[in-house]
């Protein structure tokens, strides 16, 4: 658990951190998923880009808060949620690519998440 004083210092600190878990990694994952999209999907398969960037951001901020309230095993529980939900009996060829995007959008968030928490771990003020 994190134990912290609220001082205007560690507040700043909180904001900042999730702002980058949750804003700044958005316009990092997104146009990395969005050109992986460009180069392997076909172009009949449309693109939704607002749904996935609103649960991209939920998840970093999820992400962010279980890594500092050192509640790790939520991550776990999460990512069999979605990786459930993205699993069908007989993957295809075609799919195989739409499949490996979702893994490298999940495994940035999660990554940067961990960044924006040790970011606030490490300047954080007890």
């Amino acid at each position: 658990m994190l134990n912290i004083s609220f001082t205007a210092w560690n507040i700043s600190i909180i904001i900042i951190g999730y702002f980058i878990s949750i804003v700044v990694s958005h316009f990092i994952v997104a146009p990395i998923v969005r050109r992986l999209w460009k180069r392997y999907i076909s172009e009949t398969i449309s693109q939704q880009p607002i749904l996935p960037a609103l649960v991209g951001m939920l998840e970093r901020f999820l992400y962010t808060s279980a890594f500092l309230l050192e509640e790790k095993s939520f991550i776990s529980v999460w990512l069999a949620i979605k990786l459930a939900g993205q699993w069908t009996p007989s993957k295809t060829d075609t799919d195989r690519p739409l499949y490996h995007i979702f893994l490298i959008g999940n495994g940035l968030s999660l990554s940067l998440s961990i960044l924006a928490a040790l970011f606030i771990k490490g300047f954080i003020r007890p």
